[in-house]
């Protein structure tokens, strides 16, 4: 039953494989963080949608934190480690696509995996599903929706621990028949806030029953944590969202009352603090999400910001040693000095991977982003070269004038085919037709002028008459437009102008520059 109660986890089958039990640890244990890094970068791209190559950098961290080193060797405490992302993904998954069985089997698993591990995962990701509907953006779920997302969730949840009832029930009988009744009483001892910041950096000493928990998972968070809440690209209220968790889980380890319940009301013999690994999976997934935008950050602010952590280190040893603590980390100044070569490290390698000077110094810094004049001018605008004689548009009146010559030779143009079209219907005004406008299979568009009439036959027009080729400008085709419109309103100018849809100042105009007074 001691078996069963710590190797029901999916990983651990591999020890019935071996006889070789070593190596079957170290397998499983290679297994177990290789699923952690894989998982924590799934989420990555599918809840946070960070699709960055750095994301794998994190996944590593996430992998080989201090919480996976330290309690590897206790296999059923790391269970938690990877299925929490797991269990995260599935929950968008069950809100995206309103299906719950992948999930019921997520926690299932991880229910008869550990318990315990089960308990935490249950609780961080409830959590993660109020927090995910309270900062969901772009969507207004009404009441009756979001009871719906609820029962399916509590659902799904009962049908989950059901089916890992059969196994549990049997491991819960045998640790309640355990001497002592088998659950541990607390002892006094509780982490101080200082022990708590310390975690959080490396070369620190580790003990089976020191009541500090395992935070450390590189000094690139810290690095980037910082900025994470100062960062305007994440709305107001999803950052103080996530310091509320944090305060939270912060105060769990402080508070005896807190601690207490999510060890549930069972002081561990070993390995304190055994749900440390939320408050890692939080920091690195806010590093993740943060650290693109670190090229927009002053590399005085970066620089600043490592001081500060360091600085924030000497002053917690300090008070470590002045405080009557009942745990002590015995930080020395060789850690102290190491830590400040890895804030550095870091520094250097950010300000050189992601920062770029902003401004160009003069002029030919410019240039060699530019292609030559002489491979390409087909720049937006050149000024002060006119290659060819063409144009530089170096003024708005010249770009103005340009199009207005643009325009007038299009209408022109215009003018010629329309004229063309009327010269085929046997003089007729352009604009005074009676018939259907005819298609191009039945109209042979040429610059002729057509001498006979068109008489249509059973829809067919035949073209039969002669045609007498002559080049015509446009002067002439607009004076002999006017002299026909005078001519069949007997001279009355009124009529004329309403003829040609043009107006009366302007038929005079041309009367007099033509001279068909």
């Amino acid at each position: 039953l001691t078996w069963a109660f710590y190797c029901f986890s999916p990983v651990d089958i591999i020890y019935f494989l071996t006889d070789n039990l070593p190596i079957a640890t170290q397998l499983v244990i290679m297994i177990k963080t290789g699923l952690m890094a894989m998982f924590f970068q799934i989420f990555c791209r599918y809840n946070l949608k960070c699709n960055q190559r750095h994301t794998i950098l994190f996944s590593m961290c996430y992998g080989l934190c201090a919480f996976q080193m330290q309690v590897s060797f206790m296999s059923s405490l790391t269970e938690g480690m990877y299925f929490l992302p797991l269990v995260l993904i599935l929950i968008k998954y069950m809100l995206e696509k309103k299906r719950i069985t992948p999930l019921i089997l997520a926690y299932a698993s991880v229910f008869v995996a550990n318990f315990y591990c089960g308990f935490i995962v249950g609780l961080a990701s409830f959590g993660y599903l109020l927090v995910h509907l309270f900062l969901e953006q772009g969507k207004k779920r009404g009441k009756k929706e979001l009871m719906g997302i609820f029962a399916r969730y509590f659902l799904g949840v009962v049908v989950a621990f059901l089916i890992a009832a059969v196994i549990l029930v049997p491991a819960v009988s045998y640790v309640l028949g355990m001497e002592e009744g088998g659950f541990e009483e607390f002892s006094a001892s509780q982490a101080a806030l200082p022990e708590l910041i310390m975690a959080l950096f490396s070369l620190r000493k580790y003990d089976l029953v020191q009541y500090t928990p395992y935070l450390y998972c590189g000094i690139l968070v810290l690095m980037v944590l910082p900025f994470y809440f100062t960062n305007s690209r994440f709305s107001r209220k999803e950052r103080l969202c996530v310091a509320g968790v944090l305060v939270f889980l912060t105060c769990s380890l402080l508070i005896p009352g807190i601690y207490n319940f999510l060890h549930m009301f069972n002081d561990p013999n070993g390995y304190k603090a055994r749900y440390a690994y939320v408050v890692v999976f939080i920091l690195l997934v806010l590093g993740a999400r943060s650290f693109s935008d670190l090229r927009k950050v002053s590399v005085k602010k970066i620089i600043m910001a490592a001081v500060v952590w360091w600085i924030l280190l000497v002053v917690c040893t300090i008070l470590e040693r002045v405080l009557p603590l009942s745990y002590r980390m015995d930080y020395t100044w060789k850690e102290l000095f190491y830590n400040a070569i890895l804030l550095g490290v870091w520094c250097v390698a950010i300000c050189k991977i992601y920062k770029e000077k902003k401004e160009c110094q003069n002029g030919e810094i410019l240039q060699n982003y530019l292609p030559a004049l002489a491979q390409d001018n087909r720049l937006p605008m050149l000024f002060g070269v006119k290659p060819g004689g063409g144009k530089t548009f170096e003024s708005e009146r010249e770009i103005l004038y340009q199009v207005l010559f643009d325009m007038r030779r299009d209408m022109t143009e215009l003018k010629k085919l329309v004229n063309t079209l009327m010269a085929e219907r046997g003089g007729e005004p352009a604009y005074n037709f009676v018939h259907p406008v005819p298609t191009s299979s039945t109209i042979n568009i040429s610059p002729m002028i057509h001498t006979g009439n068109v008489t249509p036959v059973d829809d067919d027009i035949q073209d039969t008459e002669e045609y007498v080729e002559e080049t015509l400008s446009l002067d002439d085709v607009e004076k002999e437009m006017i002299r026909k419109a005078l001519e069949r309103h007997h001279g009355r100018r009124k009529n004329a102008a309403k003829d040609l849809k043009i107006s009366e100042r302007t038929l005079y105009r041309k009367i007099k520059e033509y001279g068909l007074e």
